[in-house]
C-alpha cells in the first residue's frame, strides 16, 4: 500500500512539473498575443477618430473650435494609449517581475486603453460594451483572480468615466435621457455577468486541471 501511494506521488509530482512548464509556455505565447490585440485595438481606434474627424470638418458639425477639437478627440487618446502601450510593453518584458506580475501588468494596460476610448467616446452608451474583451481575454490564463480583479476594475472604470467625467458637455447624462439610463443599466448588467460567469469558469478549469495532474484524487 505504501509503495502504491509513493508511485502515485511521484506520478503526480512529474505530472506538476511537465504541466506548469507548458502552462508557462502557453501563457508566455499568449501574453504576447494579448499585448498585440491592445495594441491594434488602440490602432484601429485612432484610425477610426482620425476618419470621424475628417468627416466632422467635412460636413462642419463641430460644436468647438478645431484646436480644441483635435486636443481632446485625437492628441490626448493617442498619446494617453501610446503611454499605456509603451509602460505594458516595458512591464511586460521585464524579467525582474513574476509572470503573474507581467500578466496583470498587460490586463489592466488593456482595462484602461478601454477607458481611455470610452470615456472620450461615451456619447452612445454601448460603446462601454468594450470592457467585456479585456475581461474574456483573461480567460486563457485560467487565473479566477486575475479575471475577478480585470472585470472590478473595468466596471469602476466604466461607473467613473459615466458619472464622473463629462468629456462631451453636450451629452445628455443618465438624469436627462431615460434611454440612456436603460443603456447604462443594461451595460452595467452584462459586465457583471460576464466577469462573474468567466470566473467561475476559471475556478471549474483549475479544479479539471487540478484532477488531470493527479486523477487519483476523488
Amino acid at each position: 500500500m505504501g509503495k502504491r501511494k509513493d508511485k502515485q506521488d511521484q506520478f503526480a509530482a512529474t505530472r506538476i512539473i511537465e504541466l506548469q512548464k507548458e502552462y508557462e509556455r502557453i501563457n508566455a505565447e499568449w501574453l504576447g498575443f494579448h499585448y498585440q490585440v491592445a495594441f491594434y485595438f488602440s490602432l484601429a481606434a485612432c484610425c477610426i477618430e482620425i476618419a470621424v474627424s475628417v468627416i466632422v470638418l467635412q460636413q462642419q458639425l463641430l460644436t468647438m473650435s478645431v484646436p480644441i477639437y483635435f486636443l481632446k478627440y485625437l492628441l490626448i487618446p493617442t498619446i494617453s494609449n501610446t503611454v499605456l502601450l509603451i509602460t505594458g510593453y516595458v512591464l511586460m518584458k521585464n524579467q525582474q517581475l513574476s509572470h503573474m506580475q507581467r500578466l496583470y501588468s498587460v490586463s489592466m494596460m488593456f482595462v484602461l486603453i478601454c477607458f481611455v476610448i470610452t470615456t472620450i467616446h461615451n456619447i452612445s452608451s454601448p460603446v462601454y460594451a468594450l470592457y467585456i474583451l479585456p475581461i474574456v481575454i483573461t480567460g486563457i490564463y485560467a487565473s479566477p483572480h486575475l479575471t475577478m480583479q480585470t472585470g472590478i476594475l473595468s466596471i469602476s472604470l466604466f461607473l467613473s468615466a459615466e458619472f464622473l467625467i463629462a468629456w462631451n458637455p453636450y451629452q445628455n447624462t443618465v438624469f436627462e435621457s431615460p434611454l440612456r439610463l436603460l443603456g447604462i443599466v443594461l451595460i452595467f448588467a452584462l459586465l457583471v455577468m460576464f466577469t462573474l460567469i468567466c470566473t467561475t469558469g476559471m475556478y471549474y478549469l483549475q479544479y479539471y486541471s487540478y484532477k488531470c495532474i493527479n486523477p487519483f484524487i476523488p
